[in-house]
């Protein structure tokens, strides 16, 4: 994918292609004790889950009055005038993807938001072995010492 030129708008094809623009996402009220129930849209396909930068600015979305995400979630308040610290619950196909949002409320009635992040567990990748070809003897040191069984 190339770069727009000079703000051109993408063309059918550039759309079809695309990985990253446009992306939209469907909301409607919770229904699994979430704040707001999403389906996230890539150009090519429904995702799995939900992106990260979509779910942090959908999460931002919710506490911002007037917006379609904020008028559709159900049990946020609103960003007051103060630095505050709010979780969005957001249920999507792969379960509820939790984000911590601290944010505020200007004066001149705008929004700043420092940062949103999500919120994530470990998660289990593998169980199993692998061997490792000469590995060095401090490395096997470090292993027993940890209790790992090591043939070598």
């Amino acid at each position: 994918m190339q770069l727009k030129r000079k703000g051109a708008p993408m063309t059918a094809d550039d759309l079809a292609t695309s990985q990253t623009i446009p992306k939209v996402c469907l909301v409607s009220p919770p229904t699994q004790g979430g704040h707001i129930s999403v389906r996230y849209f890539t150009p090519q396909e429904s995702h799995a889950s939900l992106a990260v930068t979509g779910g942090c600015c959908l999460a931002a979305a919710c506490l911002i009055p007037g917006t379609t995400a904020q008028t559709t979630a159900k049990g946020l308040e609103p960003l007051g005038s103060q630095d505050t610290e709010r979780a969005v619950a957001m249920e999507n196909p792969a379960g509820i993807l939790r984000a911590r949002v601290f944010g505020r409320q200007n004066a001149d009635g705008g929004f700043a938001f420092p940062w949103v992040a999500y919120e994530r567990s470990a998660q289990l990748y593998m169980d199993g072995f692998f061997r490792i070809y000469q590995p060095s003897d401090s490395l096997v040191q470090q292993a027993r010492a940890l209790g790992d069984s090591i043939s070598t």
